[in-house]
Formats: structure tokens, C-alpha cells, sequence
């Protein structure tokens, strides 16, 4: 049975195939890389499995292709403990794809076919209103269609349930949909494809922030990467430095960020507090390569914590 303190998740699963090189290539140049792997990816599936290791219960919605990188996903992340009862099998597209490059210094570059993620349409996302009521926040991203994102949050904010939305990957966001969330969180990137103009240090992007309250946006929290995280509000400005870390592989850090502050707000944590947790889970993902292999469990992170103090 699930009881209210489930999460649900919806969102992109995908299939990340990750090459390491010095660099991206230039157009035209190819570079020899190395280190390559596949491995489970896609920002819903890697919420939901963040939200599992760290002991939450976490439910995902979305959409496979009726293929074998779809069968290897949805066993993948039944191990781990998500619920899939949700997820869609579709029979004419691929599962989703990630090509990902990933640097010298960690940092990573990444081209996305969302394939089968794009066929969770609002009519097949009308399977989980009968769990709504069950849950306590719905977390979204921008890789499934943004309708469906409206029409499932829109049921939500009906009978009160807190809805996160991460604004990622960077597209337009239509008013009925910023209405209905409660809690917006794109990163630097994302805030500048939000707002039409070029964010280049973090202050400005802590200004500039401002402007998604005067959307009726009422509780905004920045991901800045090393540079840390900010929560705006109409009452509180608060800047939360990253922890220092070794970076190896960023690609999971920010769904570890998402999945770990909705586990501390489903523990009646205040916000500031889930942010210095999630801080910590970010940091974490870093250290470590791949996306899914990478998201800690709730013992690792208290481990960083205490090496950290």
C-alpha cells in the first residue's frame, strides 16, 4: 500500500551512452575518447531512484519503447526499488536515448532522443489520479511533453499536493503550468533560456531570479553547480554554498539535488535545511561516474557529512 508520503515522479527514462574525452569536438573534428559505458539514465528515472536509495517511496510515470533497452530500464529500476506499475510501454518508438559527452573536468555535454518519453501523453498520464490523493509531492522535469506536466500538476494542486517542477531541459513554460507549481528550480542555464537573456556570474543570476516571482512563481531554488544553490521567495533570499568536492562526472548531480530535497520535505524538514540536504546528495554524484551509479544512499551521504564537519 502506499501512504502519503509517496513521491511521485514523472518524467524522461532514457538509456545514457557516455564516452570520456579531453573535450567536446569541434564541428567536423573527431577526438579519440575512452572509458565508454551505458548506463541508466534520464532525469525522471534518476530522481526516483534517488528518492529510493535514500529510503523514500518513490512512484515514476512515464513512458518506454516496447523494445530491450525498455525491458533493461524498467528491471533496472524495479531493483531499486521504484515503483513502475505507472510506467507505459509504447509499441511503435524506441526508449529513450543519451548521447553524453563528459570532459577532463568532469563537466558534460549531452544530446537527448526522448524517443518513447515524448508518447506519455495526458491520456496516459490519467492512470495515476487514482494514486494522487496517495502522495504528498509530484517532481517533474521538462523531458516528457509539457502538457502532460499541466494536466497531472493541475489535478494536483486540486487537492492540495505540493508540486516541484525542474526546469530542465531548458523549453517554454506556458502560464496555466507555472500557476500550478509550487516550487520552481531551473539552474543557470535554464534560468537564461527562461528569461530570454545572458546570465553570466552568479549575482546576476541570484537578480534575475527574482523576476519568475513576479511570474506567480512563489518559491524559486537556483542550482548554481559548484557555485552552490539560492532560495527565493517573496520573505527569504538565502545563499547556500556548494561543498567542495573532487568533480568526476556532473551528469546526476542536479537529480540528486531534486530527489533528495523532495525526500526532506516529505519529512517536514524546512526548506533550508532540504537544501543543505540536497547540496550534500549533489556533491555526492559528482564523485563518482554515470548517472543512475552514482546517486548515493542515505549512509554515503551522512558519511560525507561527517568528513565534511
Amino acid at each position: 500500500m502506499l501512504n502519503n508520503k509517496a513521491i511521485l515522479v514523472i518524467g524522461g527514462i532514457n538509456m545514457d551512452f557516455v564516452v570520456k574525452a579531453e573535450r567536446v569536438p569541434k564541428p567536423g573534428e573527431t577526438l579519440i575518447g575512452s572509458d565508454f559505458s551505458i548506463i541508466p539514465g534520464g532525469k525522471g528515472a534518476n530522481q526516483a531512484v534517488c528518492i529510493a536509495r535514500l529510503r523514500g517511496k518513490a512512484i515514476l510515470g512515464g513512458c518506454l519503447g516496447k523494445d530491450q533497452l525498455g525491458q533493461q530500464l524498467k528491471s533496472g529500476l524495479e531493483k531499486e526499488g521504484v515503483i513502475t506499475d505507472y510506467i507505459s510501454m509504447d509499441e511503435k518508438e524506441h526508449s529513450g536515448v543519451t548521447m553524453i559527452i563528459i570532459n577532463k573536468d568532469g563537466d558534460n555535454s549531452i544530446v537527448l532522443d526522448p524517443g518513447a518519453n515524448m508518447k506519455f501523453s495526458p491520456e496516459r498520464a490519467s492512470s495515476l489520479e487514482k494514486i494522487l490523493p496517495r502522495v504528498s509531492i509530484v517532481l517533474s522535469q521538462l523531458e516528457i511533453p509539457v502538457e502532460t506536466i499541466d494536466f497531472i500538476f493541475n489535478k494536483a494542486k486540486k487537492i492540495g499536493i505540493t508540486t516541484i517542477l525542474d526546469a530542465g531541459p531548458a523549453k517554454p513554460l506556458p502560464p496555466s503550468l507555472l500557476s500550478n507549481t509550487d516550487i520552481l528550480s531551473p539552474n543557470q542555464t535554464e534560468l537564461e533560456s527562461l528569461l530570454k537573456r545572458r546570465i553570466t556570474n552568479v549575482e546576476q543570476a541570484k537578480n534575475e531570479a527574482e523576476k519568475l516571482l513576479e511570474w506567480g512563481i512563489k518559491t524559486v531554488i537556483l542550482k548554481l553547480g559548484d557555485k552552490g544553490s539560492y532560495l527565493l521567495t517573496a520573505k527569504e533570499k538565502l545563499y547556500f554554498p556548494a561543498f567542495k568536492v573532487t568533480p568526476v562526472d556532473t551528469t546526476a548531480a542536479g537529480d540528486a539535488f531534486m530527489g533528495a530535497l523532495c525526500l526532506s520535505l516529505t519529512q517536514n524538514k524546512p526548506l533550508p535545511q532540504a537544501i543543505e540536504f540536497a547540496n550534500l546528495a549533489g556533491a555526492y554524484t559528482v564523485t563518482k561516474m554515470g548517472a543512475q551509479p552514482s546517486l548515493p544512499t542515505l549512509e554515503e551521504i551522512e558519511k560525507m557529512r561527517s568528513k565534511i564537519r
